[in-house]
């Protein structure tokens, strides 16, 4: 009962370990973002400008030089644009996978305690250990182990 109650325990702090974990990865993402739409609304606000010094100017020159200006913009942009969609495809990933291994995880039951009576019964009755083993299918030295542990060899 008290290994159990310490893999119980165990297990509830390291789900609680892996939440926080997420917790702090979420809020360093969130930051990210934050910088990019920053950096997004700036760059937003310089083309509005932009767009009005050539509304007030109206010259075609000057429609080429906003084109050699704004273009570089919008790559830096769409660049942005694909980096946190990246990022935020990364963190969906580690929030899924995370979230699998703690929907898979199980508590192992030991085999020896769970086929303990059966070796024992089998060994009493004549069963050679590779019989035994074969009918548990579990290896040999574990037989052995568990027939040792109940000083039977």
């Amino acid at each position: 009962m008290g290994l159990d109650l310490l893999l119980l325990i165990g297990f509830g702090v390291f789900i609680v370990l892996m939440f926080i974990i997420i917790y702090f990865k979420d809020l360093e993402s969130s930051k990210k973002f934050q910088r990019f739409e920053r950096a997004i609304e700036d760059l937003n606000h310089q083309n509005h400008q932009l767009k009005q010094d050539l509304e007030e100017k109206g010259g075609v020159n000057i429609e080429a030089q906003l084109k050699e200006k704004i273009l570089p913009l919008f790559d830096s942009v769409k660049n942005m644009e694909t980096t946190i969609a990246k990022i935020a495809n990364h963190q969906d990933q580690q929030v899924l996978r995370l979230e699998e291994k703690i929907k898979n995880a199980t508590f192992i039951s030991s085999p020896l305690s769970s086929n303990a009576q059966g070796i024992i019964y089998l060994y009493q009755n004549g069963r050679r250990i590779d019989e035994i083993a074969r009918e548990f299918q579990i290896g040999i030295e574990e037989v052995e182990s568990t027939l040792k542990m109940h000083n039977l060899l």
